[in-house]
């Protein structure tokens, strides 16, 4: 059986063989959904929201998604080999 607790931990009430009877396991907070696109942020255009019609506001997310992955695509190799893969 689990139950809640007000510290936000979860105690384990049914016991194994060999274990203990009762175990406190922190509990798993989910991601914020902010996290994954928190990317869009490092834009300063994207650090308010000035657009009026969502149109323009998909078109300056798109516009921040290309400039970034250009970005990474186009930085130096960090591992120390060249870029070049004919060989």
């Amino acid at each position: 059986m689990i139950t809640g607790e007000p510290d936000d931990r979860e105690t384990i009430t049914s016991g194994s063989a060999g274990g203990r009877a009762e175990k406190d396991l922190p509990r798993q907070t989910p991601r914020r959904a902010a996290d994954p696109t928190a990317w869009i942020m490092q834009a300063r255009r994207h650090a308010r929201d000035y657009e009026r019609l969502p149109q323009h506001s998909e078109a300056l997310i798109t516009w921040a998604a290309i400039t970034l992955m250009t970005r990474r695509l186009t930085r130096p190799n960090r591992t120390g080999r060249s870029a070049d893969t004919s060989k």
